[in-house]
């Protein structure tokens, strides 16, 4: 798959461990499905946000990219987290599990995601143009986002 000179850099480490994590995802994925390449988008919507999905593997994976000071560089909204953010005590939802929860949100927070945590991304200010690129993940938004 043919990587532009700063993609290269990524996949190399040179950005960080944890950007060249995610390059090799990404090449990993790009040649499974024999892409030529890597496309710029407009905007991503983050599925996966709840701490029931990611676990702490996804837990840990977040606090690398806030300690390598990695940003999302697009508009990124993310799907609802795993709980009422007001009323978890009364939904008798674990101590524990909420306070992972709420530090999954905090690290979304800190590396630039808008955390409205919502399955409508278009309905909170991140609708696509006519021939924009997007990379969403979430039933709903890839359905409006194709209409």
């Amino acid at each position: 798959m043919y990587l532009k000179r700063e993609e290269e850099k990524m996949l190399d480490g040179e950005y960080g461990e944890v950007l060249a994590k995610c390059m090799r995802l990404l090449v990993t994925v790009g040649e499974l499905f024999e892409a030529k390449k890597l496309i710029n988008v407009k905007s991503c919507h983050i599925s996966g946000v709840s701490y029931k999905n990611i676990g702490d593997f996804g837990l840990k994976l977040l606090k690398e990219f806030t300690a390598e000071n990695v940003r999302v560089k697009v508009k990124t909204t993310i799907n609802p987290m795993g709980m009422d953010r007001s009323l978890w005590f009364k939904l008798n939802i674990d101590k524990d599990f909420a306070k992972k929860q709420f530090k999954i949100l905090s690290l979304f927070n800190k590396i630039g995601a808008r955390c409205e945590c919502t399955c409508t991304p278009y309905l909170a200010g991140n609708k696509p143009k006519m021939g924009e690129n997007i990379a969403w993940a979430e039933t709903s938004a890839a359905i409006d986002a194709n209409s």
